[in-house]
Formats: C-alpha cells, sequence, structure tokens
C-alpha cells in the first residue's frame, strides 16, 4: 500500500488549463494507456504460468483497451473483430487437419479464463440424438484459470499511484512538446 502524502497540485492544475482540450485528452489517453498496459504484463505473466506455454500469437490476445468516449479502460482476453489477423486463439487447422475446409477461429484464451463445461462428441449421431442417448465419449472441461481476474487483483493497491504519476508526467511532457509554461 502507498502512503498519503501532501502534493502541491496548483502547478499541475495552471499546467492542465494552458493545454487545449485535445492535449488534456491526449494526456489522459496516455497515462490511462500505461496504467492498463501494467495490468495486462501482469494477466500474461499469469497467463504464462497458469497455462504452461508461451505463445507469442496467443498472448497478444490479451489486449488493454482505453475508451474514448469515457475516462477509463478494460483489460480483455477477447481478440479484435473484423480484423484480417484476430489475435488470442488459433486456427482450427493449427490443430486439426491441415487440408480442414472450414477453419474456424478458436478462442483458446477466452476458454481458458473463463473455462468450459462438460463437452461429448457426437458419436456418429447427431447432436441432438447423442446429447438425448448419452452416447459419445467425454472430452472434458478446462477449469477457469481467471488470470486476468488474478491481475486485477494483484495490481489494484498499486495502479492509483501509478495512474497518478502518470498523469503527472504525461501533462508535463506535453506542455513542454506544445511550448507551454
Amino acid at each position: 500500500m502507498a502512503k498519503n502524502a501532501d502534493v502541491d497540485f496548483s502547478k499541475l492544475k495552471a499546467m492542465f488549463a494552458e493545454l487545449s482540450s485535445e492535449a488534456r485528452e491526449k494526456a489522459i489517453r496516455l497515462a490511462y494507456r500505461k496504467a492498463a498496459n501494467i495490468i495486462r504484463d501482469q494477466a500474461v505473466r499469469n497467463a504464462v504460468r497458469q497455462m504452461h506455454f508461451h505463445d507469442e500469437d496467443i498472448l497478444k490476445g490479451i489486449r488493454s483497451l482505453v475508451f474514448r468516449e469515457k475516462i477509463g479502460f478494460r483489460v480483455t482476453d477477447a481478440w479484435k473483430y473484423g480484423s484480417k489477423s484476430p489475435r488470442g486463439g488459433m486456427w482450427a487447422s493449427d490443430w486439426q487437419k491441415d487440408n480442414n475446409p472450414d477453419p474456424r477461429w478458436m478462442p483458446i484464451l477466452a476458454w481458458h479464463e473463463d473455462g468450459t463445461q462438460q463437452r461429448r462428441t457426437r458419436g456418429g449421431l447427431g447432436k441432438r440424438t447423442a446429447r438425448l442417448l448419452g452416447t459419445g465419449r467425454r472430452t472434458g472441461a478446462l477449469k477457469p484459470k481467471r488470470f486476468i481476474g488474478e491481475a486485477v487483483d494483484q495490481k489494484k493497491d498499486s495502479i492509483n499511484d501509478e495512474l497518478k504519476k502518470f498523469i503527472i508526467n504525461d501533462v508535463r511532457r506535453i506542455t513542454k512538446k506544445y511550448g507551454c509554461k
């Protein structure tokens, strides 16, 4: 836990008042991006430790998003929808046959974060018939790893102090860049 300290924010308020609205927004968004990346990096470390593998393409799926319209950020395991190279999963053809005619995107990180329920194969029957008859072998379930939730719990005490430091440093840097006092 950080100790409380008395800080004189009068200079910071004066610098912040001199900035244009775009520069103010930029300074705050930079600070939030740095704070979000601290939690993101901790989530990546937790994922590597809990899932016992280190694949850069899959770990790029843990993303930090800074909100544009609101003040805040989110760390998520979802890939960017609609992009040409989605992250955070793997193509079905990477783990099935190479000649798979319909490769689908598999959200590996989302499965590990939230877990999955017990599943069965169809056993040569349709999905509904296999469910009613209980045929097919069990393929198991993934236990939830909660690596992002753990990262938030590990860093929530220190992130507020870090965020204050980032805001002060970014306001100072942007006032120097745009020629304010």
